[in-house]
């Protein structure tokens, strides 16, 4: 079984690499939570409104017919 050892040069030297590599991603992966968030937000003030309209709506008068 082989055991990985990095000596302390090379670790210094990793992490600096490591540091200077700046990983690039699309604007969109970025703009995702936002949009979840958004949509959510959305979706519930839709809830809310429609429950507030079948509170207030009128209800038609019924008759008693005997």
């Amino acid at each position: 079984m082989k055991k990985w050892v990095i000596e302390e040069g090379n670790l210094r030297r990793l992490t600096a690499m490591a540091k200077e590599q700046v990983i690039a991603r699309p604007w969109i992966l970025d703009t995702v939570p936002l949009l979840v968030v958004v949509l959510i937000v959305a979706h519930v003030l839709a809830l809310v409104y429609w429950i507030y309209r079948l509170a207030t709506e009128k209800q038609p008068q019924r008759r008693k017919a005997h």
